[in-house]
């Protein structure tokens, strides 16, 4: 009996080749973006314009209504654990209703004029390593610029911080000690009907709050805080 002969080489290479889809599908195959700034900007922008369009503007036309210009709004990354309460939700929780402060929670080291509101962010897209970065950092910044003159505001600049010489020294010195150096606060000027300021930053806030024992006790952790100044002045008003 004759044994079948052997596979020929030509019959594999005449099989078709692979689809589009199974080719990009194969996990051997690695696709880097054409662009990957681009591509990383553009992937991280749904989440930014979320957290405004959820978290900041409704807060600061709420506080609008009841006639509070001037808001600091702290929110907490969803994975900051130091800042957690007993009784908010898991972390990685789906759940899009972010928790406000608990009953005896308080927010330390602010100005006491200051109306501060707290919201523990909830999900995987808002943890920690995502709101920290400074690049994002300056775009929810730049976005939430953007989204308020939408609304109709003027933006206008924060007056920056100015420096003073020594008291017994000269107003420039190459060796100056930076330990010597004074700050002096600028004063923000009135705001008025129809102009906003903004700034966002990334810093560390300390709560005080309940533990599980009723004990109070102080945190501290890092989170995003917001601070927006509305005009209410109108233009022919003087003071």
């Amino acid at each position: 009996m004759k044994s079948p002969p052997p596979a020929s080489a030509s019959s594999s290479s005449s099989a078709p080749p692979p689809s589009y889809t199974e080719t990009i599908s194969s996990p051997t195959q690695t696709r880097l973006p054409l662009n990957p700034p681009t591509y990383t900007s553009s992937l991280r922008a749904p989440y930014i314009l979320d957290l405004i369009t959820r978290h900041i503007l409704p807060h600061i036309s709420d506080s609008a209504l009841n006639g509070i210009a001037s808001t600091t709004r702290i929110l907490i990354p969803s994975n900051v654990s130091s800042l957690m309460h007993s009784d908010a939700l898991d972390p990685d929780s789906k759940e899009k209703t972010a928790p406000f402060a608990f009953p005896g929670e308080k927010v330390v080291g602010f100005p006491d004029k200051d109306h501060i509101t707290l919201v523990r962010l909830t999900g995987l897209d808002n943890k920690l390593e995502f709101w920290r970065q400074g690049s994002v950092v300056r775009e929810l910044a730049l976005q939430l610029r953007r989204a308020l003159e939408a609304e109709g505001y003027f933006i206008v600049e924060h007056e920056r911080e100015k420096e003073l010489p020594p008291r017994n020294g000269p107003p420039t010195s190459p060796s100056l000690d930076v330990r010597s150096v004074e700050w002096k606060a600028a004063e923000q000027p009135m705001l008025k009907s129809g102009e906003a300021r903004c700034a966002v930053e990334f810093r560390e806030v300390t709560l005080r709050l309940e533990n599980a024992m009723g004990l109070y006790e102080t945190r501290s952790g890092m989170a995003l805080v917001v601070k927006t100044e509305i005009g209410a002045v109108a233009d022919e008003e003087e003071f």
